[in-house]
């Protein structure tokens, strides 16, 4: 019996070809949009689930309150944080701290071998066992335990030792002998961290001045801990804030700031962590993946229902097949299991296709996202399982209604034509699901849309200063010894305009440090940028008030101070006149050392991070003993002659190190990757949602076409004119439309809402966005009806007619 109604099935497909490849393909699309999402939904939910105890290991990040900036989450903790606090909590089994070096590229050297290797760590020794990476060669117990060792991944390893245990052998790095002391085994395909070598934190406080380590003020380190079993999370965040409260407190309260500790889940950082600044995790977005949920749950919505509305439009072509079948004796249950068959041959066929596509498309999205989507997931089994599953419930879903409307036909009534009474509630029904189609529509156009309009103002917004055309230049060997000598070479070339040295750009991960104010008690929090005489002029940043750093003025290079307008404020020094001459203090953090200054100019404010955050207070003062770079502003003409010079001359500065940059602009193109990346799948797959809503629609269009065939030629007998027959006939759906359009703008406007509210800087949609987006749907589904209709009503009446 199922062989007939798969056979009665087929037949059926291949007498209503344009209705039956209108449901495949708009479920195919709905089904390989799913999926696609769903890879792409699975892969980010699926980050730090390696851990066999990840339920105890958390981060601690910091929530600061103060008067200009608001409320800023943060990862970064301060030294004491790790030791002595945490280390003596009976609750904490063990805890590390994580440091990346702040625009730091180190060269590994092997002979005559010489490579910048991104990505490296300073971790305790507790880092493998915490986040549980086992090694390939060392024992992880002591391999992070000795200064001037390290501990490669395995990539890195196989580079420059081959496949041999490389365990004794050693690099430099920086000129330093680095022993290799173990090799990461794999690290897991989704990790918030991603390091490609490890060096001990040993090694990195020899470097720095004990007051440092000692400090509640400087917030430098990512704290891992993991908690005893049994032991819950908001006790040891209540005992840590204690602590902050009575150490860090007093320190902070003159500046009008203060912060509190809490814990973040390990299953949590990658997601839940975009509002978070000073961040080294690679980062995802929770409100992005809902969204892309929600966007592929709606395309297969709207495959579904144009599913539901054709196979109801059909009933009253089928009506006298179901009447004469139940005449014959057929039980209801017959027919809705013959049409339920018809609805599951569809899905099967659509569920191909879709795979079809999905093969097609998956190595674009691979590439684009940058992540093997998909990969773990068609090796599964169970996948499979739920995936055909899935495809059979939306089968008998997608059938059933349809199959109940069909079989539930009276024979005597049908066989005698009596069906328009009977069919009301199917177009009611049909109206609906079309309104619903293009509610949802609507709404993820004009998201969309809003996406799109913030990442072009993300991109494009005054930041207060010129990023394009600035070359930035690590300071290395002899560049820095010889820095006014090279900078006055390389200002004698003509393409080169300006030049600065310091450490501390726009976009760079940069730290807050402390400065204070003579007669007051405690510190305050400020970006400090250490800059030469250059910085204000070179990177374009405009002066408020006073004056610009001066070779003219000797005290400038020990004793003068740069605000921007938030540190003005922030510090309570009124306007940026009457900051002018105000005394500064600044620790360098040496043994009783303070540099002590004034105010000698107020630049405006500009953005030196994302614009997720508000402009934080900004410090700028002479301290070449912490150049790092080397800046360049450029002419767009002539660039690659201007990169081969600079080539030449780097290696005649430094002969021993390889030549290498990189453009400012690119942190910031960095800063919004994710933004971008969710705007493009947005529109794609927001395009497709219409196409398919289209889709139904032309089916629509067909039905009421082919339904009303002999009203049209009645009409044209009449001296109808054709626009007065399109008109007629697309009334009732044009109606249909704009309600639909009328319920979806408004979701869609406080959906984004949220969205937009993870920024400090954000457009505010403005009208001409509701009104593009009903233009665009009402203009592409009135085209669309038109064409239909049209045809329909340029045929001959005679043809219409000849058998009434």
């Amino acid at each position: 019996m199922l062989r007939n109604y798969l056979l009665i099935a087929w037949r059926n497909l291949l007498s209503n070809k344009v209705f039956s490849l209108i449901n495949i393909l708009g479920l195919a699309f709905g089904i390989a949009a799913c999926l696609l999402i769903a890879f792409f939904v699975w892969d980010e939910l699926a980050y730090d689930a390696y851990h066999p105890e990840g339920e105890r290991v958390f981060r601690v990040y910091n929530e600061s309150t103060e008067e200009e900036s608001g409320t800023v989450k943060f990862h970064v903790t301060v030294p004491p944080m790790f030791a002595p606090t945490l280390d003596e909590f009976a609750e904490v089994e063990s805890t590390c701290r994580v440091l990346m070096a702040l625009n730091y590229l180190p060269l590994f050297s092997q002979g005559k071998r010489q490579i910048y290797e991104p990505n490296g760590l300073f971790v305790d020794s507790t880092f493998l066992e915490l986040l549980a990476l086992p090694l390939r060669y060392g024992d992880a117990a002591t391999a992070l335990t000795e200064p001037n060792t390290l501990v490669l991944s395995r990539p890195l390893a196989e580079k420059y030792f081959g496949p041999a245990n490389p365990v004794g052998n050693t690099l430099l790095l920086d000129g330093v002998t680095m022993r290799v002391t173990g090799v990461l085994t794999d690290l897991p395909a989704r990790m918030h961290l991603a390091p490609s070598f490890l060096l001990p934190m040993a090694t990195f406080v020899t470097y720095v001045e004990p007051e440092r380590m000692e400090s509640w003020r400087w917030q430098q380190f990512f704290t891992y801990i993991k908690l005893r079993k049994g032991v819950e999370a908001q006790a040891v965040e209540a005992r840590l804030q204690s602590v902050v409260k009575a150490q860090a407190w007093p320190q902070t309260q003159s500046s009008g700031s203060h912060y509190l500790p809490f814990l973040q889940p390990l299953r949590q950082i990658h997601l839940h962590s975009s509002q978070f600044v000073w961040e080294i995790a690679e980062r995802g977005n929770i409100a992005h993946v809902r969204a892309l949920t929600l966007v592929g749950l709606f395309l297969l919505l709207i495959a579904g229902i144009n599913f539901v509305n054709l196979s109801t439009a059909r009933a009253t072509r089928r009506a006298r097949e179901v009447g004469v079948r139940k005449t014959n004796g057929a039980l209801r249950s017959q027919l809705i299991l013959q049409f339920t068959s018809e609805a599951l041959l569809v899905a099967g066929l659509a569920f191909s296709v879709a795979m079809a596509m999905v093969q097609g498309t998956l190595p674009w999205l691979r590439n684009f996202t940058e992540k093997n989507l998909g990969a773990e997931l068609l090796r599964q089994p169970l996948f499979w399982v739920l995936l055909l599953g899935s495809v059979l419930v939306l089968g008998v879903l997608a059938g059933f209604y349809p199959a109940w409307v069909l079989s539930a036909y009276q024979p005597i009534r049908v066989l005698k034509g009596k069906l328009e009474s009977s069919g009301r509630q199917s177009v009611f029904l049909r109206q609906g699901l079309v309104v619903t189609q293009f509610a949802l529509s609507a709404l993820l156009i004009l998201s969309t849309l809003i996406i799109q309009r913030q990442v072009d103002y993300l991109q494009h917004s005054d930041l207060g200063f010129q990023k394009e055309q600035l070359l930035v230049l690590p300071l290395r060997g002899a560049l820095g010894a010889q820095l006014e000598s090279v900078k006055e070479e390389l200002l004698r070339r003509p393409h080169i305009l300006a030049a600065t040295a310091g450490y501390g750009l726009p976009g760079d991960a940069l730290a807050t440090d402390a400065v204070k104010l003579p007669g007051r008690e405690g510190e305050l929090t400020a970006a400090v940028f250490t800059v030469d005489h250059d910085y204000v002029k070179t990177l374009g940043l405009e002066v408020a008030a006073g004056r610009d750093l001066s070779r003219e003025y000797p005290s400038d290079e020990h004793s003068a101070f740069l605000l921007n307008e938030t540190a003005v404020k922030s510090f309570g020094f009124g306007t940026p006149k009457e900051a002018l001459g105000q005394r500064l203090d600044w620790d360098m953090w040496g043994k009783d050392s303070l540099k002590q200054g004034t105010v000698v100019g107020v630049v405006r404010d500009f953005h030196f991070k994302s614009l997720r955050e508000k402009v934080a207070p900004a410090v700028l003062h002479i301290y070449p003993e912490a150049y790092a770079t080397l800046s360049l502003r450029l002419e767009a003409k002539g660039l690659s002659q201007t990169l081969a010079f600079l080539e030449e001359k780097w290696h005649e500065w430094v002969p021993d190190q390889p030549f290498t940059y990189k453009f400012l602009d690119e942190n910031f193109e960095a800063m919004y990757r994710s933004e971008r990346r969710v705007g493009t799948l947005f529109r794609g797959f927001t395009a497709l949602a219409l196409f398919v809503a289209l889709l139904g629609l032309v089916g629509l269009v067909i039905f009421t076409t082919e339904q009303r065939i002999r009203e049209i030629g009645i009409r044209k007998v009449f001296g109808a004119s054709v626009l007065q027959v399109v008109t007629t006939l697309a009334r009732d759906f044009v109606g249909v439309i704009v309600l639909g359009v009328g319920l979806g703008l408004p979701i869609a406007y406080f959906a984004t809402q949220n969205w937009l509210g993870e920024f400090a800087y954000r457009i505010q949609p403005g009208w001409e966005l509701f009104v593009g987006t009903g233009i665009l749907i009402l203009s592409v589904a009135l085209l669309t009806m038109v064409y239909q209709f049209r045809k329909a009503a340029l045929a001959n009446p005679v043809d219409t007619l000849r058998y009434e």
